[in-house]
């Protein structure tokens, strides 16, 4: 069996969020040399903001299904023979370390968002860095700001089916139909979007 190689696999991902943070540090080093202008400096904080965690979240949290199944393949055919292998395996395991703080901050948000009272403006205060958590919703309710976790968990689990059930193809199929009658009853139920 071939090794596979986390790092080599996830490349583009980490190339996007490599070039989203030199933007951003550019961004913020303009505001930081530049003369004082109020409408710029509010334009250039949005776009700072954006940058550095809307679309940063975005990214990261639609790679999360290849981190899975990429972690599965780096674990079923780990190999520390060599520098590249190690670093590969160190980076799978940075990465895992930053889904597993991004799932419990979805989870973290939406419980504040359950808890607050949806008038006292907490999301635009408080939690507007991380925006791409509950935007997209219909209402503040709890059941439907779930549905980020609800769907990166199901996107987590095909991912580690293909790479882990590799050898049992019809399992895989009950497994992916399974996850995917779910969260459409969820969707066709809860309508969160």
């Amino acid at each position: 069996c071939t090794p596979s190689s986390f790092f080599v696999n996830y490349w583009s991902v980490l190339f996007k969020l490599a070039v989203i943070l030199f933007v951003t540090l550019v961004t913020v080093l303009i505001v930081i040399q530049r003369k004082k202008d109020a409408r710029l400096d509010g334009a250039l904080k949005t776009v700072i903001q954006a940058l550095k965690w809307n679309l940063v979240l975005t990214i990261f949290c639609g790679s999360l299904g290849d981190v899975a199944l990429f972690t599965s393949l780096e674990l079923r055919t780990l190999q520390l023979s060599n520098f590249g292998a190690v670093f590969s395996f160190l980076v799978c395991l940075a990465v895992n370390m930053v889904a597993i703080y991004v799932l419990y901050k979805i989870i973290h948000i939406t419980w504040t968002i359950k808890k607050s009272n949806p008038e006292n403006g907490l999301k635009e205060q408080k939690l507007s860095s991380c925006r791409a958590f509950f935007d997209p919703y219909r209402d503040p309710s709890y059941d439907r700001q779930v549905f980020l976790f609800i769907w990166i968990i199901r996107i987590v689990l095909f991912g580690m089916t293909v790479g882990y059930l590799f050898d049992h193809p019809i399992l895989q199929g009950v497994i992916f139909i399974l996850l995917n009658v779910l969260v459409l009853s969820y969707l066709i139920i809860r309508r969160p979007i």
